[in-house]
């Protein structure tokens, strides 16, 4: 429950920022594109939220494929912030786009 509070509290910011940089479809194909390669690619997403790889190796991991994605800075940041949080599964474009 208190994720699901936090992760409409970010998705409104996220959406509110995509509003003012007239960026809504281009984010919400941004994060289509991200939970696309989690799905296609299992193996990855366990690598990623594994606690056994140290945060670096799992960074190192998740900028190359940002940059594979060609995610804008502020999806890259936004999707930083919620592995950081261990929270991305609580944050898709479905709850960004319905909760705003």
């Amino acid at each position: 429950m208190k994720n699901q509070v936090i992760a409409k509290r970010y998705s409104r910011a996220l959406f509110t920022l995509a509003l003012e940089a007239n960026a809504v479809e281009q984010y919400g194909t941004e994060l289509d594109g991200f939970d696309k390669v989690l799905k296609d690619l299992p193996d990855l997403e366990n690598a990623l939220r594994n606690p056994l790889y140290p945060a670096g190796v799992k960074m190192t991991i998740f900028e190359k494929v940002a940059a594979q994605l060609e995610l804008s800075p502020i999806m890259k940041s936004f999707s930083i912030f919620w592995w950081r949080k261990g929270a991305y599964s609580t944050c898709t474009k479905l709850s960004i786009i319905t909760t705003c």
